[in-house]
C-alpha cells in the first residue's frame, strides 16, 4: 500500500539535502546529520493527513527539522518566554534530556518553542542557558497555556445519529 506521507516526508528531505538512514522495527524513521541523530515517527502527521487531506502537519515537521539541523539558537528567555508551550507524544518515546511529564499511560507532555511555523523541543541544558529554573518555565508555559485557551473558538456540530442493531440469541 502507497503511503503517500511518507514519500512526501523522504522527498521534502531529499530536497534539503537529507536521506532517511534507517526505520526501525517501530516505524521510527532514523536521520543522521553531523553529530545528530533525529528518530521521527510519522504517526500524528498521517492521522493528521486522514483528518483534513493536507500536509501542513508534514510541512510543519520537515520546517522543524530543517530549522533543529541548522542549529538556529532560541532566544533569551525574556525574548522568547511568551513562545513556549507544551504538545504530546506517545509516552514509549526516548525523551532523553527532553522536559516532559506522563500524562497518561499513554502520553506524555513535552515543552516547545514555537514561533512561525517552527517547533523546538526544549531540554533541561536549555533552561540553564535561560538561567531559570524547572517551576518558573512550567508556570510560564501554563500561563501561555491558559492565554491559547482564552483566545481560542471552540465550534461544536451536531453528527448525524447512528443506530446499531444487535441481535442476541438465546439457546434454550
Amino acid at each position: 500500500m502507497k503511503d503517500e506521507v511518507f514519500e512526501r516526508f523522504q522527498t521534502r528531505l531529499e530536497d534539503l539535502g537529507l536521506t532517511i538512514d534507517r526505520v526501525d522495527d517501530d516505524g521510527q524513521i532514523h536521520i543522521e546529520h553531523g553529530d545528530n541523530t533525529l528518530k521521527i515517527s510519522l504517526d500524528n502527521v498521517r492521522k493528521s493527513h486522514e483528518q483534513d487531506g493536507t500536509f501542513d502537519h508534514l510541512d510543519n515537521l520537515i520546517d522543524s527539522i530543517h530549522s533543529y539541523l541548522m542549529e538556529i539558537p532560541i532566544p533569551a528567555w525574556d525574548e522568547c518566554k511568551e513562545q513556549i508551550y507544551f504538545s504530546l507524544f506517545p509516552s514509549s518515546y526516548d525523551f532523553s534530556d527532553f522536559i516532559n511529564d506522563p500524562v497518561t499511560d499513554d502520553f506524555n507532555k513535552y515543552y516547545i518553542f514555537h514561533v512561525g511555523q517552527q517547533y523546538t523541543w526544549i531540554n533541561r541544558p536549555q533552561l540553564e542557558e535561560w538561567g531559570i529554573d524547572e517551576k518558573t518555565f512550567k508556570a510560564q508555559v501554563n500561563k501561555n497555556m491558559d492565554l491559547l485557551l482564552d483566545n481560542s473558538n471552540v465550534e461544536t456540530m451536531q453528527l448525524k445519529k447512528t443506530v446499531r442493531h444487535s441481535h442476541i440469541l438465546k439457546q434454550t
